[in-house]
């Protein structure tokens, strides 16, 4: 059992059909409920009973969760390169640097 999304109109076979199971459709409408209320007010996203955007609305949605996917990997790209460089600095710091220097200044 899933929700089926068909476009009405698609000018791309992209858009032609979206399929998800119910387990994850709910949490997906549900982040879009929360990143664009103003498109996915009007819309009954909880059923699927033929409901949906017409097709500005769902461009609209579709470049609000492209934006937030891409805000979402950029901060994980940027916790990852501040602990990795947090990590290469302890191996500089610890083999080229005297630990009394270290204790000293930077621990």
């Amino acid at each position: 059992m899933g929700m089926d999304v068909f476009g009405t109109a698609p000018t791309t076979e992209r858009g032609e059909y979206f399929r998800n199971n119910v387990w994850w459709w709910r949490p997906l409408w549900n982040y879009c409920i929360e990143v664009a209320p103003e498109l996915t007010s009007e819309v009954n996203g909880e059923y699927n009973n033929g409901d949906g955007l017409n097709a500005e609305g769902a461009i609209a949605l579709s470049n609000i969760l492209l934006e937030r996917l891409v805000e979402g990997i950029l901060r994980n790209t940027k916790k990852i390169t501040t602990q990795r460089l947090r990590i290469y600095h302890a191996r500089i710091v610890s083999t080229a640097i005297p630990q009394a220097f270290v204790r000293m200044k930077l621990a």
